[in-house]
């Protein structure tokens, strides 16, 4: 939605531009420069993993995956087939579903500021623990989350059960527990 309305406001800005130059009573005038373009984080070079968790993900997925700002985590193989990836500037999301749970894992980079001691003072300690990271699960409104830190990207991995108080993978901890744990690095990084 961010990007549509940002592409919506350049749009608008360039047509009022254009509008203000060919109208000006003292006739056209040059165009405004260019903005500087702005830096993109600069990417460690890596290549995608030749696991099945990736491998046998569809084309268009392995393609968003290779373009992941980010060292990327994937679904076991298991759930590559049916998974879709998105990946963004400074994130990638994959998701997954069927007809009785729906999976969404994400990571992103994008750093925010860390809360103070006082404001620390008031969340329980992270209780689980994800690839050896302490993590914080949650439940709102019967979905199912972990979240943790590996270097400087934030993780989530998410499940939502169709019939929420009775599945056990939703009402337990055990399956999100697994499922985290059995996360498959995506990429591989390359020797320089």
């Amino acid at each position: 939605m961010n990007l549509v309305r940002s592409a919506l406001v350049g749009c608008t800005a360039l047509a009022l531009a254009a509008c203000a130059t060919s109208h000006s009573p003292s006739g056209p005038t040059e165009p405004p420069p260019e903005p500087a373009p702005t830096p993109t984080p600069t990417t460690p070079e890596r290549t995608l993993s030749d696991d099945p968790a990736v491998a046998t993900l569809p084309a268009g997925s392995r393609e968003e995956l290779a373009r992941s700002p980010l060292p990327m985590l994937v679904l076991p193989a298991a759930y590559a087939a049916r998974s879709t990836v998105m990946a963004g500037e400074r994130w990638c999301a994959i998701s997954y579903r069927d007809e009785e749970i729906a999976i969404a894992l994400e990571g992103s980079n994008r750093g925010h500021a860390q809360l103070s001691p006082e404001e620390l003072q008031g969340l329980p300690a992270p209780r689980a623990s994800v690839r050896g990271q302490p993590a914080r699960e949650t439940i709102n409104e019967g979905i199912r989350s972990l979240a943790w830190m590996e270097g400087d990207v934030a993780y989530s991995i998410e499940i939502e059960c169709s019939r929420p108080s009775s599945d056990t993978r939703c009402t337990e901890s055990a399956f999100l527990s697994e499922l985290a744990s059995g996360l498959v690095p995506a990429h591989e990084e390359r020797s320089r």
